[in-house]
């Protein structure tokens, strides 16, 4: 049975009596402090009621699910930070230290040229366009022809239709756009060589892009 002290007479009573059996006052107007057996200071008559002090509130802790959370970002960052790194790096060379991969581009060999005129492009995929594409499509060429006509396109763009010998036979040329400025100096029926990338064949025309004058 737990016991309190009545603010009153400051005897100790019980805290399931309804009155104090001392100096009768009712155990309902006691604080709820004082009915859960909290003691309390005895009070003289006429002074002050007693202060009841809170009992203490428990800290909140990270929460299981928080803490699955927080695991689950660091191992995302981790995985991320790991694949970057991995990126950089190819398979170990002779000596077993990894290869960054700007390393492996830079050694890699240049990419051949071809040398074909504009007349033998137009030829060969006039004879077969599947043949041709195999040969020039996506290479870097270097072709060389008359200046046919200069032109631009709908976008701006500037290119120059390289003369095959044949009315309506000519090499489509696509020009980079730093070569904005040496086109401007073209004329028709002047000897051009341009290196550039084989597109295969639209209309009936060998497309060429990205080229550059030589």
């Amino acid at each position: 049975m737990a016991l309190t002290t009545c603010p009153d007479c400051g005897k100790e009573i019980s805290t399931a009596a309804a009155a104090c059996p001392n100096c009768g006052r009712p155990m309902d107007q006691l604080l709820p402090e004082a009915r859960q057996g909290t003691p309390v200071a005895p009070v003289a008559l006429g002074g002050s009621p007693p202060i009841f002090n809170k009992p203490p509130e428990k800290k909140k802790g990270m929460g299981t699910g928080t803490k699955v959370v927080l695991g689950g970002l660091g191992a995302m960052i981790f995985l991320y930070w790991l694949g970057g790194k991995s990126e950089h790096e190819k398979s170990p060379d002779a000596t077993g230290e990894p290869v960054a991969a700007e390393a492996l581009a830079a050694e890699a060999p240049p990419t051949e040229t071809l040398d074909v005129s504009a007349t033998e492009l137009v030829a060969a995929y006039d004879a077969n366009e599947v043949s041709a594409d195999n040969s020039y499509k996506g290479k870097t060429l270097r072709v060389t022809g008359l200046v046919e006509s200069i032109d631009k396109g709908i976008l701006n763009d500037v290119f120059v239709m390289i003369g095959a010998g044949r009315a309506f036979h000519n090499v489509h040329a696509s020009m980079a756009s730093s070569e904005a400025d040496r086109v401007a100096r073209l004329s028709k029926g002047d000897r051009i060589t341009v290196v550039c990338k084989g597109r295969g064949k639209v209309i009936g025309s060998p497309m060429l892009r990205d080229c550059v004058i030589r």
